[in-house]
């Protein structure tokens, strides 16, 4: 007389991935026991439909399905199954509208990205929100990161920001001076600066729109307001002077 063992099977109930899954009947914990004869495993989407044998490998899932396995043997059949959850995770798209240049002096940028509900990380101070206060920030190049899903599958993505420097001009005055003065002004420019204008009364010439104008000849006695106008991407700056003319 021949007493069988009846088959038994334990799988996990079901297993986690993002996005896809390229499982071994070992991820499964699989453990087959007793008396049993050819095992079948069944798939549902998954790249095989149908594998016989205890075991298999490379098994890839591109969403979720289900692995079930049968079990024949002398006392009958046994099926077990196994649930594959795939999880997508959410895609981080920015808003077209989020600029790449942004001035210091512009104040307070919304930076907006979907899904909403993420969370932004960066240098200074940016609100989880999204809300910064470029003021905070040095001109320079920074980078800001969107967080983005569920704990299971979470997501980022970067985001390049440079701050611009507003502009700024400093003219530094000069002596009084006796007539035929040849006069090149002593400027300091920072931030960025797309035009000049320059206005030199009594002199010649008596304006010019170079950054480093020179050579301007004032041959009359009198008292002159020189003006320096600049113009950016961040808004104008201006700075003067008066020159004192003496008559010799």
């Amino acid at each position: 007389i021949t007493i069988f063992e009846p088959p038994t099977s334990r799988l996990i109930d079901s297993i986690f991935f993002c996005d896809q899954a390229t499982i071994s009947s070992t991820d499964l914990n699989t453990q087959i026991n007793g008396d049993f004869e050819e095992v079948t495993w069944l798939f549902e989407n998954a790249s095989e439909q149908r594998i016989v044998g205890t075991s298999f490998t490379d098994l890839s899932f591109n969403q979720t399905g289900r692995a079930i396995i049968e079990i024949p043997g002398p006392c009958g059949l046994i099926r077990d199954t196994s649930e594959i959850i795939i999880a997508t995770t959410e895609t981080i798209v920015f808003d077209p509208a989020n600029p790449t240049e942004w001035c210091q002096n512009a104040g307070v940028l919304q930076l907006n990205a979907s899904p909403i509900g993420g969370r932004w990380e960066g240098p200074g101070n940016i609100s989880p929100q999204g809300e910064l206060n470029t003021q905070n920030l040095s001109p320079g190049s920074y980078q800001f990161v969107y967080n983005a899903g569920t704990p299971a599958c979470p997501n980022s993505a970067s985001l390049d920001l440079r701050i611009l420097e507003s502009a700024a001009v400093d003219l530094r005055p000069i002596d009084p001076t006796c007539s035929n003065l040849i006069y090149t002004p002593d400027v300091q420019y920072s931030g960025e600066i797309e035009t000049y204008l320059w206005t030199f009364p009594g002199g010649n010439p008596n304006a010019s729109d170079e950054a480093q104008p020179s050579n301007i000849v004032f041959s009359q006695p009198d008292t002159f307001l020189v003006k320096i106008e600049v113009n950016g991407l961040c808004g104008p700056a201006e700075d003067s002077i008066q020159i004192q003319i003496q008559a010799d």
